[in-house]
């Protein structure tokens, strides 16, 4: 992990060194991430690097990496069993879209013993399989119904190879949630891991955490993102309710604003759709108007300010039908 750091902070002190003209967040690793996606996307060859030579292929390798390594642990879990509980009462289902690369969401159904699964990876003939040979997608045997967790930029727990992707699934159910930490394991041991689970197949010979910058990279042609991509599409195109939790669209994340609109192009259904953040509205209220027109604002959309944690605790004590 050692170099992965050194190419990524180099690269940061590039990018920073670039930045006469332009305000840049780079300390934000995504921002970097993008920059680096564009870098390969352009086709440019090796380039300096700190005091070394990188293709940018190898420098989003790095910086995905660095990434893995930050979100792969995590603490507690969120009440996500209990929401599920309240919107099946109601007769509806409950579908999980996240452009989050943890496994907060996982942990939190896992503890609960409720079944989730990932869109993309159900034709998958060859799965990674955890220590414990649990199943990839689905925990079966715990209940019928199954929450899709549709990840469009990825997780800490899906690694692509060459040509092919897998999940690998390290939460067990067993392990009280105070204690779960994500993978558990240092990149080594997961390449390793990667690689025996494979049987020594050369499209694992060198695998990397399949996260995906916020834009449509090369990584946009893989079947499991398409996958992911169109499962999202229908379910805002199936919902009755839209709830965006802690999202506030931010300026590198363009593909948000369209994936709405074509999930949303054709639901005659939709009863409301709430954005819930910890800004207050008044900070809102310009990227509101320029996201939704009027008529629909009036009728369909509400804001709460409200932070993430509280809200998804209110809603997992209270009846969908009183939801605010």
């Amino acid at each position: 992990m050692q170099e992965s750091y050194e190419v990524m902070f180099d690269f940061y002190r590039r990018c920073r060194d670039s930045s006469w003209a332009f305000i840049r967040n780079w300390e934000n690793i995504e921002e970097l991430y993008t920059q680096a996606d564009l870098l390969r996307l352009s086709g440019v060859d090796l380039m300096p690097i700190g005091r070394r030579l990188v293709s940018p292929d190898e420098l989003c390798k790095h910086i995905s990496w660095c990434i893995w390594e930050m979100y792969r642990t995590f603490n507690g879990t969120r009440p996500w069993a209990n929401i599920a509980r309240m919107v099946e009462n109601a007769g509806l289902n409950l579908s999980i879209i996240t452009t989050n690369y943890d496994l907060v969401c996982e942990a939190s159904l896992v503890n609960e013993m409720r079944c989730f699964v990932y869109p993309g990876f159900e034709k998958l003939t060859d799965r990674l399989t955890s220590e414990l040979k649990q199943p990839v997608n689905i925990y079966p045997d715990v209940d019928k119904n199954v929450i899709p967790i549709i990840k469009l930029h990825g997780s800490v727990n899906w690694f692509q190879g060459k040509k092919k992707w897998g999940a690998f699934n390290g939460i067990d159910s067993r392990i009280p949630h105070s204690k779960l930490s994500g993978l558990g394991f240092a990149r080594a041991e997961m390449v390793n891991i990667c690689k025996e689970q494979r049987g020594g197949d050369a499209d694992w010979s060198d695998p990397t955490p399949a996260i995906i910058p916020p834009m449509l990279g090369k990584s946009s042609s893989a079947p499991v993102i398409q996958q992911n991509w169109r499962a999202a599409i229908g379910a805002l195109t199936r919902a009755r309710q839209v709830w965006i939790i802690g999202y506030s669209f931010p300026a590198t994340d363009a593909f948000m604003l369209r994936l709405l609109t074509e999930g949303l192009a054709e639901n005659t259904d939709l009863e409301k759709l709430i954005i819930s953040d910890i800004q207050k509205h008044s900070e809102w209220e310009g990227r509101l108007s320029s996201m939704f027109q009027d008529s629909f604002r009036k009728q369909s959309q509400r804001y709460i300010s409200f932070a993430s944690d509280g809200l998804l605790d209110v809603l997992s004590q209270t009846k969908l039908d009183e939801w605010p």
